[in-house]
């Protein structure tokens, strides 16, 4: 543009100007089809000059408003006083060109200034020359309010955008500590917590479960493991295996054993040097089942094997299932 254009707050007197360019943009999230009253704009503006988080700006040409741009606070109370809501009135004829990169970096530059961490601005998704615009500066898609306005006879969606700031936290704290008491009590109850409790030491106390209801595999890691001061963490493994002789260990109502199937299997594991992983096995213990009663006349007393149950013999007269 070859025109000169100066940019400076938004004074009170723009009030029907903004209104104007209201009546041709669709306001803020471009719904709007009939301009609101002035009355309106003045108290908009009366918000933005008494409130220094959240400013207003004009641009000019020849002394005529030809947009406006804003801050605005978002909602959700004072856990959001980091993030700021972009507002703009920018005619159809400048958006998606270079002037609005410009304003949008230009909002970007007062809001870091002011101690802001994010940007949020929502567009209709009708406004495509502005989504690419606002995406070309920065901004990213967050999500979509599906049937979120009403304009002309239906509802449209409106585009979420955010554009991420560098966070300054320190910064976050003193504007936190200043504006709000309760936030000030709460760091400094931080602050003297860390200085109560430097050296603090959790307190516990060691409960050893019975090896008996261990699995072997994890009674023999545990015997692997040592405690800081060099100690085995199972104490009493290696006292009560030399206690206990190998006719005991196989003696019935003695020490748990494996099964035969896993001592034989591991017993045949060999190094790659031809010796034996695993010499100090216990030895196998032939596991015999007991023998079923007889009946009366002769015939094996019914177990587990036969199904006996009226109803299933009832479903498959001859359904039976014998031990093999």
């Amino acid at each position: 543009m070859s025109m000169e254009i100066k940019m400076r707050r938004a004074r009170l007197d723009d009030a029907e100007a903004i209104r104007r360019i209201d009546s041709l943009t669709g306001g803020v999230f471009g719904l709007e089809i009939s301009p609101r009253p002035e009355e309106y704009y003045q108290d908009w503006l009366h918000y933005h000059r008494a409130n220094k988080r959240c400013p207003a700006f004009v641009g000019t040409s020849e002394g005529k408003v030809i947009w406006w741009v804003a801050l605005g606070e978002m909602p959700g109370g004072y856990p959001f006083d980091g993030v700021a809501t972009v507002e703009t009135g920018i005619p159809e004829e400048l958006a998606g060109t270079e002037v609005t990169d410009l304003l949008l970096r230009f909002l970007e530059q007062q809001a870091v200034k002011l101690g802001y961490y994010k940007l949020m601005a929502f567009l209709e998704t009708e406004q495509r020359y502005l989504l690419h615009t606002y995406r070309r500066v920065g901004f990213r898609d967050v999500g979509v309010l599906r049937s979120h306005g009403y304009r002309k006879g239906k509802l449209v969606d409106l585009v979420i955008l955010e554009r991420l700031l560098t966070p300054d936290m320190k910064g976050l704290e003193e504007y936190y500590r200043q504006t709000y008491d309760f936030y000030d009590e709460y760091f400094e109850k931080e602050r003297r917590q860390v200085l109560t409790d430097s050296g603090y030491a959790l307190e516990y106390e060691e409960i050893e479960t019975p090896e008996d209801q261990l699995p072997e595999g994890i009674v023999r890691f545990l015997r692997t493991k040592r405690t800081p001061d060099g100690q085995p963490v199972r104490r009493r493994v290696e006292a009560e295996r030399e206690e206990t002789s190998p006719q005991e260990q196989s003696a019935p109502g003695g020490p748990p054993q494996l099964p035969e199937g896993i001592i034989r299997f591991l017993r045949s594991k060999k190094n790659p040097d031809g010796s034996f992983i695993d010499p100090e096995l216990p030895p196998v213990v032939p596991v015999k089942l007991p023998e079923r009663p007889s009946q009366p006349d002769g015939t094996p007393a019914p177990g587990l094997g036969v199904v006996n149950d009226p109803s299933d013999e009832e479903l498959d007269g001859q359904l039976q299932f014998n031990d093999v």
